[in-house]
């Protein structure tokens, strides 16, 4: 009797047993995608598919699955199987939500165009046309930030890594769950979500925005997301991205910089004890209510991360993440790097913070940077100068370049220049520009490089230093200065026939060809 009924009696348990096992082996599956581990995720889930006819649930998972492995039409398949088969409507309504985000995915995306890197380590796709002129930087920008990054995390997630490229803030709401108004409030025009890299094209922008580093900072927050098993706070994740995103650029001082206008709004924010603090950064950025705000906070959480790693040297991020990955707890992992408890760090950093030298400018004199998009309200930049004595010179200044008569241009520029000082990028720029054009190339250079310090993402300061060093036959500081051009708006055909110039003159036909290319792509051509 013991031969017959001992095996009969175990295989009733384990038939109690089974649901309860694959409910955890579903649960183990849905968190293992959470955490963006798609190889741990595959082999959950091949073992649940080998167990024979899949649950609804099972099948949810799948599409969640593909989805985040950038595979849509593959997990739409499963998610019209899971609806078939559930039954619950709180289930239903969850699938339904999942399937909707899918969808959406896949018809914006099911026209795109699929390119790999040289190196194999990223796939971007990308709306067929003009957004093509960003894949040869784009690349290069990914590929560096893979090396340097995976060096400072001690990690490098598996390849290849998944970028989309989408043409306007409207096409970033619908794949991301963001509204087009929390988008356009907050300037957020990429994010790292479902374990691919989202981003807009500069194109969406009136003056592009430096979306070279932009694509460097999402990188960061996969490798973050995937090394910390998605345990990092919003505060940490947008702290270790803002502080690297310009790690890609491979060396020297500017690894790691704050640009003059985050300065000023922290050192502002410091002064009237303004700060935002990590509770308001949560759930993201993108909430937060205005550009302003959203600047201040990542300049806030950038310097953390300055001083953590000025305190424990270059291994702290490798180390804060892999302390992150076994606690999931942020005060325990800052505790365990900085050798001493979650409040002294806070009091530490609080003092670093205030002792912190900051750029500050004078209230007079500030231009605000601002994102603006292209299908927006467009207004005179004009307007950004506080003085209207100096907008009128400025105007009247620009009215006589039109004219040809350009030394009185220049004139009525130095009398705005006497006004609000040499620092205001609308006004160097169209000063630079007039100098330019009477052939002096050596004072325009000079008059560009005084705004260049305190506005360095201005697009036509970059220009038109690319232009005036061409002239000067200074050809590394002009490719410098047209190269970061390009990394803010590749879509000014000038910025390419300024490279297509230097290139023939430096004896790089390759070069040449394919920046001349560009200009007719992006609408421009040889001049």
């Amino acid at each position: 009797m013991k031969r017959v009924w001992i095996p009969l009696l175990v295989a009733a348990a384990l038939a109690l047993l089974a649901p309860a096992a694959q409910a955890a082996d579903l649960a183990t599956l849905a968190e293992a995608i959470n955490d963006w581990q798609l190889d741990e995720a595959r082999a959950e889930l091949e073992a649940l598919e080998a167990e024979g006819d899949p649950s609804a649930e099972l099948l949810h998972q799948t599409g969640r699955y593909y989805f985040h492995a950038g595979q849509y039409k593959t997990a739409l398949d499963a998610l019209d199987q899971a609806l078939l088969r559930v039954e619950d409507p709180r289930d239903r309504a969850r699938y339904e939500q999942t399937r909707a985000l899918v969808q959406s995915t896949y018809d914006v995306t099911k026209d795109y165009k699929e390119f790999r890197s040289p190196n194999g380590y990223f796939v971007i796709r990308i709306q067929p046309g003009k957004d093509e002129v960003l894949l040869p930087y784009a690349f290069e920008t990914l590929e560096a930030a893979y090396l340097n990054l995976g060096q400072d995390f001690g990690y490098k997630p598996p390849a290849p890594v998944l970028v989309e490229i989408y043409p306007e803030p409207a096409t970033l709401a619908a794949v991301s769950g963001l509204t087009e108004l929390e988008i356009k409030t907050s300037g957020t025009i990429a994010l790292c979500s479902y374990n691919r890299l989202m981003f807009t094209s500069p194109k969406a922008l009136l003056k592009g925005y430096t979306w070279r580093d932009t694509l460097s900072h999402e990188f960061a927050h996969l490798a973050i997301t995937q090394r910390s098993r998605n345990s990092v706070p919003i505060w940490m994740h947008e702290g270790l991205a803002k502080y690297e995103e310009r790690r890609w650029r491979g060396g020297g001082d500017s690894d790691h910089l704050l640009s003059p206008s985050s300065e000023n709004l922290l050192a502002k924010g410091v002064k009237e004890n303004k700060l935002i603090t990590f509770a308001e950064m949560h759930p993201s950025m993108a909430k937060l209510p205005s550009q302003e705000a959203t600047a201040l906070a990542f300049a806030e959480v950038y310097t953390v991360m300055e001083y953590l790693e000025r305190q424990r040297g270059p291994d702290a991020f490798a180390q804060l993440l892999t302390a992150m990955r076994e606690t999931g707890d942020p005060e325990q992992a800052i505790s365990r790097v900085m050798g001493q408890p979650f409040p002294a760090f806070l009091k530490g950093w609080n003092a670093y913070l205030r002792a912190r030298p900051t750029r500050a400018f004078d209230e007079g004199f500030v231009f605000v940077e601002r994102l603006e998009f292209a299908d927006g309200k467009k207004e005179s930049e004009l307007l950004e100068i506080g003085q209207k004595e100096a907008r009128d010179y400025i105007h009247l200044g620009e009215l006589l370049q039109a004219r040809k008569r350009l030394q009185a241009a220049v004139e009525e520029y130095e009398k705005a220049r006497a006004l609000v000082g040499d620092r205001n990028p609308i006004l160097q720029t169209r000063l630079g520009r007039t100098l330019l054009t009477l052939g002096d190339a050596p004072e325009a250079v000079d008059v560009l490089k005084r705004s260049l310090e305190y506005y360095p993402t201005y697009f036509n300061t970059h220009l038109l230093l690319g232009e005036g060093y061409l002239a000067l036959k200074d050809y590394p500081q002009a490719e410098a200065h047209l190269i970061e051009a390009v990394g803010i708006n590749p879509f000014d055909p000038a910025v390419h026939e300024g490279l297509t110039r230097l290139y023939q003159a430096t004896s790089r036909p390759e070069l040449a060809q394919r920046a001349s290319e560009h200009a007719r792509r992006v609408g421009g051509g040889p001049r």
